[in-house]
């Protein structure tokens, strides 16, 4: 029922309103994308700002590979780095300084495709939901050998669920018969939980709090924010790409945080969300908030 959830083709989400920020006349020269993927919203800028020159980053080193066999890539347009960019501002202090900063958060379509990766509620891997494979922390480390207290915690701060005992009570019994393995194996008990929700399957916000909890997402993006905007340069901007009220609320009170402190202007005063047509082609694009920060002139 909730294969029709398209993630096969990866399309960058929210595209043309952000090459929208520059024009012709004043093109971007550096670019730093924090979150490659797989080089979707970097290889349209090149193609439209052929001049620029792209450093991305990935914590994923399946995304890196990918990016190593394309012809931006080769010809030197795009610098790959296999970093983590919440920590990158602070490996690299005197780096140069970009004209466009760029983070779209969240999984990628081919992490969700790839049940390997154990990031799909709807298809049978490993519980796992790391984004970088090198890390030990795993989902299934979290469901088998967190306590009841501490599991309930990760779901009402990380996937806002209101009541999650009864469904922890429950995974607290079953690991003691048998450990959590699959991403199915815990899709199923909160579904017997739950049942069926119209377009939306009942683990969804379970497994969101989960990714969150194993790669420490929302606070490598607090810890990082200032040091984003000591390597943006003046009339530079800063555009975010969200998929969950946690990580949205974060970026609005930081941006806000830097024009109170007279450093900038948002260039959008609300949250610019795709159009029917583009939610139309590209069913993730649905959840997707795009915020932008401008630095003000020194």
């Amino acid at each position: 029922m909730f294969n029709n959830l398209k993630y096969s083709q990866h399309t960058p989400v929210l595209l043309q309103e952000i090459l929208s920020l520059f024009s012709d006349e004043n093109p971007p020269k550096n670019i730093l994308d924090c979150t490659f993927g797989r080089g979707g919203h970097s290889q349209a800028f090149l193609k439209k700002f052929p001049k620029a020159f792209i450093l991305a980053l990935d914590r994923d080193s399946s995304a890196i590979e990918f990016g190593l066999n394309l012809k931006e890539f080769k010809d030197g347009k795009i610098k790959l780095l296999n970093k983590n960019f919440y920590d990158y501002p602070l490996i690299f202090r005197d780096t140069q300084n970009f004209d466009f900063i760029l983070m779209d958060l969240g999984v990628s379509s081919p992490q969700l495709d790839n049940k390997e990766r154990g990031f799909s509620f709807y298809k049978e891997g490993p519980l796992d939901m790391r984004m970088d494979q090198k890390q030990t922390l795993t989902a299934q480390h979290i469901i088998n050998e967190y306590s009841k207290k501490e599991l309930i915690q990760i779901f009402k701060k990380y996937g806002e669920i209101k009541n999650p005992s009864r469904v922890v009570s429950d995974i607290v019994k079953q690991r003691k018969r048998k450990k959590f393995e699959t991403t199915m194996e815990l899709s199923r008990l909160i579904q017997k939980h739950y049942g069926f929700y119209k377009n939306k399957h009942p683990a969804t916000t379970w497994f969101l709090a989960l990714r969150l909890a194993v790669n420490g997402e929302l606070e490598g993006l607090i810890r990082c924010l200032d040091s984003y905007f000591n390597l943006l340069n003046s009339s530079g901007y800063w555009a975010v790409i969200s998929f969950h009220s946690l990580e949205d609320r974060i970026i609005k009170q930081g941006f806000r945080r830097f024009v109170k402190e007279g450093k900038g202007i948002l260039y959008n005063k609300k949250v610019i969300q795709s159009q029917n047509e583009e939610r139309k082609n590209n069913p993730r694009s649905r959840s997707a908030k795009l915020r932008v920060f401008q630095k003000l002139e020194i």
